[in-house]
């Protein structure tokens, strides 16, 4: 993966183990604190307060902690599932381009061939002198591709011709 955490990486717990000694630190601190500024009065109260709102926070950012390190191993797996479904998006277009062009290129050639077939040219000797009435003979002429396949259609004609006489 390019960006982002990779989910199928071990997740280390020194995070979680430096948040959780950071509150045990200040908590010790806030009760020798306590301690130190009233030692003759009686303390239990205010430091089973202390320890009820610090117990509670550590939870609380290890929580976050674990949420942020959920968050980033999703968005990683977002990330590159987006970019696996573009790469398959662009290579399904190319081939529907491929497949299109191929058929393009096939059709043309399926005009070319029908074109090359009916390459007909009529030679009318009265266009020299249009205004004669008399009926004029008209001249066909066949470009040579024609007139080769003319002929190896009369001469597969006359050979099944023969073939069905002899039966």
């Amino acid at each position: 993966m390019k960006e982002g955490v990779d989910p199928l990486k071990k997740a280390s717990n020194v995070p979680y183990l430096i948040a959780v000694v950071v509150m045990v630190m200040i908590g010790v601190i806030a009760i020798l604190t306590i301690v130190l500024m009233r030692p003759t009065a009686d303390n239990t109260q205010l430091i089973a307060t202390l320890v009820g709102m610090i117990v509670p926070t550590t939870a609380a950012i290890l929580a976050l902690m674990k949420s942020q390190e959920t968050h980033l191993t999703v968005n990683s797996q977002l990330a590159q599932w987006k970019l696996d479904f573009a790469a398959l998006q662009r290579s399904e277009g190319a081939r529907e381009g491929i497949a299109s062009e191929q058929e393009r290129v096939a059709e043309l050639r399926k005009t070319a061939a029908a074109q090359r077939l009916t390459e007909v040219s009529i030679v009318n000797p009265t266009i020299a002198n249009p205004r004669s009435v008399e009926a004029t003979p008209i001249e066909v002429v066949l470009s040579p591709h024609v007139a080769d396949t003319l002929q190896k259609i009369d001469a597969n004609t006359k050979a099944i011709e023969v073939n069905t006489h002899k039966e």
